[in-house]
């Protein structure tokens, strides 16, 4: 079986819990795409198609809108995860979830697989 996996694009500057987060999610064979800064997403090709965006809890809330604006004008079905180190709480007019920093790797996981389904590849990453 030769499916295509999950893609998640992951906005992190902190390039060591970029990394983290990043083998916790190939270890459960999603496709991971990592940038550290918005215009870095316009080098990422459009398909295959970013099915998940992850924001980490160091951007401004400024910082989020604007990427997860870009992201969306992309990749129109694209789905958000939030990093937050208060709340878990679903965002207001977001196709997503927030998820406390602190529980992960468990609950990042389970929340990514509720967001977009587990993985059905082998793991891949990319870094811009």
């Amino acid at each position: 079986m030769n499916a295509t996996p999950i893609s998640i694009l992951m906005y992190e500057r902190n390039a060591h819990l970029a990394q983290s987060l990043q083998w916790t999610l190939q270890s459960r064979g999603y496709r991971v795409v990592t940038v550290s800064n918005l215009d870095a997403i316009d080098s990422i090709p459009l398909t295959p198609s970013m099915n998940l965006l992850v924001l980490s809890q160091s951007l401004s809330p400024k910082e989020r809108m604007a990427a997860t604006a870009h992201a969306s004008s992309r990749w129109s079905q694209i789905k958000l995860l939030t990093l937050d180190q208060e709340t878990l709480s679903t965002p207001v007019g977001y196709m997503g979830k927030k998820v406390q920093n602190m529980s992960v790797p468990g609950r990042l996981l389970s929340t990514v697989s509720e967001l977009v389904g587990n993985a059905a590849s082998s793991s891949c990453s990319h870094t811009y």
